[in-house]
């Protein structure tokens, strides 16, 4: 079978079928050059429909007239799971084995020598679609609901679940196509905790709204809802050395730097959890360069900030006649301005300097007035 391994260079003049057969150019001579071999995607051969599994079981008990009390449990499980995969990356430490560069690290200046030991040689990255992925979730949910006279309701609702997923999105890349479970971790949109409140009351007070002081005092209506939540999980990624040679830091690969560092312990035990530093970012290094193994870090393995706001609004609703009535509203969202930290710096070659810090905070205080005529 006639070799068809691509001419990449290693600088010297020495391409890939050098490397790999020295005796077939006895004269070391120089080849013609291919810097860029051809990158594929497509869709894996293996495909499989995805689907999902549903289950819930759920309890109502009214505790009174106006009182009501609900829990639940619900789950769910997703198979086949479409993500992008790199069905030609090399296996960790095939570079050393076949004597193509020298003990780590790879990098971006000698990244293109791994296309010499990829399973299909004279091709580049060949990134697929693969459903080859799952997910399961699974919750608990609480609700309690009261509802009194005069349309004033009060509810609160709680949910503790897990979302676990070798698939956070189909936009991320496994680090390591030849071991997916240790791409098993918190989904994207994993929160452990969520808490919400809402209220409706109106004021008793004038409420046929007659003579001047019943327009006046009549028709106020007082509402809001309240949210508490913990935070997303985030995974560290972006380190500037690939050292199992698996083409990470080739930017012919489509999405890059996703290579992941070692992690000397759980960054998320006595974090500060300030602005200049969210999570301890001395536990995170670069892996032994001996082209073994790649970053041990687990993905989603750094808790985000949570969050909590209040947003409420107050109306004033006035019977001008039977057919008529004027509505002025303020609204307040996140009425006592409370600072929620949001986007976390992870990347740890694209933004060393911000490394573990926040980055931004959502919404501060916002209030809007609004009037309107119904009629």
């Amino acid at each position: 079978m006639p070799d068809n391994s691509p001419g990449i260079s290693d600088g010297v003049g020495r391409t890939c079928r050098q490397w790999l057969h020295p005796e077939l150019d006895p004269a070391a001579t120089v080849a013609d050059l291919n810097l860029s071999p051809q990158s594929l995607s497509g869709i894996d051969v293996n495909w499989h429909q995805p689907y999902a599994q549903q289950w819930n079981i759920d309890i109502q008990r009214q505790l009174s007239r106006t009182m009501l009390f609900d829990i639940g449990y619900y789950g769910n499980r997703a198979l086949h799971l479409t993500a992008g995969v790199d069905i030609n990356q090399p296996r960790p430490g095939a570079y050393l084995s076949a004597g193509v560069l020298a003990q780590g690290p790879v990098n971006f200046s000698n990244s293109q020598l791994l296309n010499c030991v990829r399973p299909y040689r004279g091709f580049g990255p060949i990134n697929v679609s693969s459903s080859r992925f799952q997910s399961n979730y699974h919750s608990l949910q609480v609700q309690w609901q009261w509802k009194a006279s005069d349309n004033n309701l009060v509810m609160l609702n709680y949910t503790w679940s897990h979302a676990l997923t070798d698939a956070p999105n189909q936009y991320t890349t496994p680090q390591n196509v030849y071991d997916l479970r240790a791409e098993y971790g918190p989904a994207d949109f994993d929160r452990r905790h969520v808490f919400t409140g809402s209220y409706i009351y109106h004021l008793p007070f004038y409420r046929l709204q007659r003579g001047v002081t019943g327009h006046l005092l009549g028709g106020w209506e007082l509402s809001g809802i309240v949210y508490a939540q913990t935070g997303l999980w985030l995974t560290v990624n972006g380190v500037h050395i690939d050292p199992a040679g698996l083409g990470l830091a080739d930017f012919n690969s489509g999405p890059i730097f996703d290579a992941r560092p070692d992690q000397l312990a759980n960054a998320n035990r006595h974090a500060p959890h300030t602005r200049g530093q969210w999570f301890d970012a001395s536990l995170f290094t670069d892996p032994p360069a001996d082209g073994i193994r790649p970053g041990n870090a687990s993905r989603g393995s750094i808790l985000g900030p949570g969050a909590w706001r209040w947003d409420t609004s107050l109306f004033k609703n006035t019977n001008v006649n039977e057919r008529m009535s004027v509505q002025f509203r303020v609204e307040a969202t996140n009425v006592l301005n409370h600072t929620n930290f949001d986007q976390i710096g992870t990347a740890v070659l694209f933004n060393p300097v911000h490394f573990g810090q926040v980055l931004s905070a959502r919404d501060p205080r916002i209030i809007q007035l609004g009037l309107k005529l119904l009629f």
